[in-house]
């Protein structure tokens, strides 16, 4: 699929290094540690040949994400023998504290991707710029599924297409129910994005994706949107494999520890209930154990935490001895949670620092807190900072009914942060840092309950916000993410600071706002500008004279056609009032030839002249 192959390409030692980095970080693992078991579930990945989709499902994210880096890595386990590893061509990981890994146009062209089985197409992609073009941003926000049918059609005509083995090549998606945190209010999330196009892939080409609930029981199910297979990872009493692979691992820890074991045989000799769950919940209770953090001085089962929540609640009690030791702590939490990508030990301190009005905190102060959350934010590759795993950055703002609420934390805190430090940044917040900033001030909400005390509304001082912070709000508004996936409350926000709602951009021949979210029907967009505006003019139109009425019909968008049609149009030329009824008629019949012209028939109208924009004839 020519779409995976924007990323330099990765020999297989280097992609499963790079993995193991990746879940070790997740999960707070060494590589030590990891453990290979699950066999099961690679024999169902290879059904010789017949066209398949799977998912892996699991009650939390906790078993998942290894089992996929153990597909991922299994050709490497034992020489001379092809296990499903060896058939994976791409893997993608969707976290929800970095945006741009749920994201439609990133994760397009945005996956590691293992060179030896699609090598041919490398070199059709060095060899052909205009399918290169195709691959870029600025080409996939527009629409990703037109993209990809446009490139591996070209490709499939290509020489390179017979070079591919006939044999199944898996592409592994882990995560993607994190994606779904950052669902656009238009456009598709990735697994609306993956049920369009799943029928345009070849048959050797194969998806294998998680699912999991999180523990949040009221989060969206996205499994209706993807008709696939499901490997269970719950079955726990009636799957013996699941079993025998969660013993396994047991046995796999104990041999290894001697405090693990003498736990274990005490536990054994009461009941081994607790022991029986996930591959995380496993992992961290043994580590307890490992470390002489949990200690079992009798067949009193009932020390040994029973769920994740219980274990996150052990772990913060052992970590934060005393409420103010947490206190301290809390504002890197807060920042960490708001933030929308996963940010640096500087960057995170000039965000706790965003709110100091008497002095800022020392470096140093700041250090000592880092060190007390270096098991909870792992430090990445790169220098920043993530969670050790989606689930404990669940339970931090989120308990089950009758569960403790200690170590509750407030994201709120922290988009007010981040939304000061954005504004007291230094230099031009350019158009992505714009809206960022319009994010974190509607999610902090600072200035609820003020409106009686001010004599202004909240969303009046929040426009304010913006407007004194930010330069550019235009052509934030006018942005290429914004104007294909937009983001309707942070849009509302800019025009309320000052955006000019007929900012030409750059994209449909400089179209104005409103003609671009015409073309694209974005109805909800089209009327706040238009309320913004307080009156649309016709002279409001590209460089081919194409105002938003016509792009409408164009498009045969009839709901967003239907309200422009009943709104009160201004005149053209505000000193010539006599002439708004001619120009109206000519907007009129150039948006009915271009629906006729395009096919769109759902309604017809007798005009007797001809249109001013094409010069074609009246019957229509």
């Amino acid at each position: 699929m020519l779409y995976l192959l924007q990323l330099p390409l990765l020999l297989d030692r280097q992609l499963c290094q790079l993995l193991q980095q990746l879940y070790s970080s997740s999960s707070s693992s060494s590589s030590s540690s990891l453990f290979w078991g699950q066999s099961s579930y690679f024999q169902t990945l290879l059904p010789g040949g017949r066209p398949f989709f799977f998912f892996f499902f699991s009650s939390t994210n906790e078993a998942v994400s290894p089992l996929m880096f153990c597909v991922l890595c299994s050709s490497a386990r034992e020489p001379g023998q092809r296990g499903p590893g060896f058939s994976v061509v791409a893997y993608h990981y969707c976290q929800a504290d970095n945006t741009y890994t749920c994201l439609v146009p990133e994760f397009h062209r945005g996956p590691a991707v293992r060179a030896h089985q699609l090598s041919a197409y490398r070199e059709l992609l060095l060899k052909e710029p205009q399918l290169q073009s195709m691959l870029s941003l600025r080409f996939l926000r527009p629409g990703p599924p037109g993209s990809l049918q446009e490139g591996h059609a070209g490709a499939a005509l290509h020489p390179a297409q017979r070079k591919i083995p006939e044999e199944d090549l898996i592409i592994l998606i882990d995560g993607l129910n994190e994606a779904e945190f950052h669902k656009p209010d238009y456009g598709d999330t990735i697994a609306s994005f993956i049920t369009k196009i799943i029928a345009k892939f070849p048959s050797w080409l194969k998806l294998v994706r998680d699912r999991s609930n999180t523990m949040r029981p009221h989060r969206e199910d996205i499994t209706s949107l993807l008709r696939f297979s499901q490997i269970s990872l719950d079955d726990v009493t009636d799957n013996p494999e699941i079993n025998a692979d969660l013993n396994a691992y047991i046995q796999y820890r104990v041999h290894g520890n001697r405090d693990i074991m003498n736990n274990i045989s005490l536990l054994s000799n009461g009941r081994a209930d607790p022991l029986v769950g996930s591959y995380l919940y496993l992992k961290l209770t043994l580590d307890l154990f490992q470390r002489g953090h949990l200690v079992i001085k009798s067949s009193g089962y009932k020390v040994v935490p029973v769920s994740l929540a219980e274990l996150y609640q052990l772990q913060c009690n052992m970590r934060f001895m005393t409420t103010s030791a947490f206190e301290c702590a809390l504002p890197v939490l807060n920042v960490a949670l708001a933030s929308l990508h996963p940010m640096t030990d500087e960057q995170l301190f000039q965000a706790v620092n965003g709110g100091s009005v008497r002095g800022q905190l020392p470096w140093e102060d700041f250090q000592q807190r880092m060190e007390l959350l270096a098991g909870f934010l792992i430090r990445r590759r790169d220098k920043t900072r993530m969670f050790c795993h989606p689930s404990f950055r669940e339970w931090l703002v989120w308990r089950s009914d009758g569960e403790s609420t200690d170590f509750l934390c407030d994201p709120r805190s922290g988009h007010a942060l981040m939304a000061f430090m954005l504004s007291r940044q230094e230099g031009k917040l350019n158009r992505q840092q714009t809206m960022e900033l319009g994010h974190h001030i509607l999610k902090a909400h600072i200035f609820k309950g003020q409106s009686k005390r001010t004599g202004m509304s909240s969303s009046l001082l929040q426009a304010l916000w913006i407007s004194c912070s930010a330069d550019g709000l235009s052509a934030a508004l006018s942005s290429l993410r914004n104007l294909y996936t937009p983001n309707v409350k942070v849009s509302r926000l800019l025009m309320l600071g000052g955006a000019n709602v007929n900012y030409r951009t750059e994209v449909l021949t400089n179209s104005p706002v409103l003609c671009v979210q015409s073309h694209l029907g974005h109805l909800e967009m089209a009327a706040l500008l238009l309320e913004s505006a307080h009156a649309w003019t016709l002279e409001h139109v590209d460089k081919s004279g194409q105002c938003a009425l016509v792009h409408a019909a164009l498009r045969g968008h009839a709901q967003v056609l239907q309200y422009l049609l009943e709104l009160g149009w201004g005149p053209a030329d505000p000193q010539s009032p006599q002439n708004h009824a001619g120009h109206r008629s000519n907007a009129l019949q150039q948006a009915l030839v271009g629906a006729a012209s395009m096919g769109h028939t759902q309604r017809t109208v007798q005009m007797d002249e001809h249109d001013t924009l094409w010069g074609e004839t009246d019957s229509l």
